[in-house]
């Protein structure tokens, strides 16, 4: 006779909708989305930063390839689109991790 096992559970996984939430929490903040509204960037790279910002999220490294594979283009406006963000101060570069790695910068001091 065959006896079901219960099922372990699994811990919970940062959901799409959490990411979300941490992109509005972070960009609301004063810096961050004032940044983005000051410059006039636009709605087509607003689209295109929080597709990347809920993809990596502030801890994962990301570079051209990624920026590419993620939004579907090309290498040039992939590059620029990095060139940007890191230009508004959205983005740092990261040593150590290969040629042209960023994150996000969710913390800014003022």
């Amino acid at each position: 006779m065959w006896t079901s096992c219960p099922l372990k559970e699994t811990p919970p996984v940062q959901e799409k909708q959490d990411i979300k939430q941490d992109f509005e929490q972070d960009f609301k903040k004063p810096g961050l989305f004032a940044i983005i509204e000051a410059q006039n960037i636009s709605s087509r790279a607003k689209t295109g930063i929080n597709k990347l910002y809920t993809s990596f999220g502030s801890e994962r490294l990301f570079g051209r390839e990624d920026v590419m594979t993620v939004l579907n283009i090309t290498k040039s406006p992939a590059s620029e689109l990095i060139k940007k963000m890191y230009g508004l101060g959205l983005t740092e570069r990261i040593t150590g991790a290969g040629k042209g790695k960023y994150r996000f910068i969710t913390k800014r001091e003022e």
